[in-house]
């Protein structure tokens, strides 16, 4: 997906409360999920499904796992890349995901903290320090609550990685 190795947030799609904005926005021609109701009747079974794991303990242990995964496959991916010698123009600077309002900028630090037990890393920014990491953000500073950095995150060529993971493993025999 664009080359971007992120583990946050690590939230299950079904989570308390999450059911209600993509049945109130699904009628948008923009909508993130787009349901026609002429699917309504082949949905009920998924539907079902998903409201029953959108209860906050069911979403909770999700959130758990999703976590546990995507820090397993990060390390792995940095593991595999260092063995294999593979060059993808990995930049490990982390990620800054910025806040308009305090409101959310406050509850997306609350899920965060809930998670540092289990390895995520974060920090809270103000606009201020949100500028020091992307001083492009200076002309929008003004709408600006703050952000939320997390230092481990990374990015590069996914096209870069698999073309020279191939490479390596068709020089160790692989078809």
């Amino acid at each position: 997906n664009g080359g971007f190795v992120a583990f946050r947030p690590p939230a299950p799609g079904p989570s308390p409360g999450g059911g209600a904005k993509p049945l109130a926005t699904m009628s948008r021609s923009d909508a993130a999920i787009l349901l026609h109701p002429a699917q309504l009747p082949a949905m009920w079974r998924w539907g079902l499904e998903f409201l029953s794991c959108s209860r906050a303990e069911v979403s909770w242990e999700n959130t758990k796992r999703i976590l546990r995964l995507a820090l397993y496959s990060a390390e792995l991916l940095r593991q595999v890349g260092e063995e294999a010698g593979v060059e993808y123009f990995r930049r490990a600077r982390g990620c800054l995901k910025i806040y308009a309002d305090q409101q959310s900028l406050d509850e997306a630090a609350k899920q965060q903290e809930a998670q540092v037990p289990f390895g995520l890393e974060y920090q809270v920014r103000n606009p201020a320090q949100c500028l020091e990491l992307v001083p492009a953000l200076q002309a929008t500073s003004h709408s600006l609550a703050g952000g939320i950095y997390v230092p481990n995150e990374e990015s590069g060529a996914c096209y870069e990685f698999g073309k020279a993971l191939t490479q390596r493993a068709v020089e160790r025999g692989a078809a």
